[in-house]
């Protein structure tokens, strides 16, 4: 059996070389997987600040008031 490779005499594609291009599907798992990082980061970063909001309004709370 003739490999497509042979057949055609295309150069074996070595996807860590510098001077080859991503393929689109190459493209698209990146980004999505970069953007999925992001999401992930963001979502964590939306609770860190809800969780200081909340710990500074119950601070402020707890404080006496002053009286005028």
């Amino acid at each position: 059996m003739v490999n497509a490779n042979e057949t055609t005499k295309l150069p074996r594609r070595n996807p860590m070389t510098a001077d080859t291009d991503p393929t689109d599907e190459e493209l698209a798992l990146v980004m999505r997987e970069a953007r999925e990082l992001a999401m992930q980061r963001k979502a964590e970063s939306d609770e860190w600040s809800r969780q200081q909001l909340a710990k500074a309004v119950r601070e402020a709370l707890a404080r006496p008031r002053a009286t005028v």
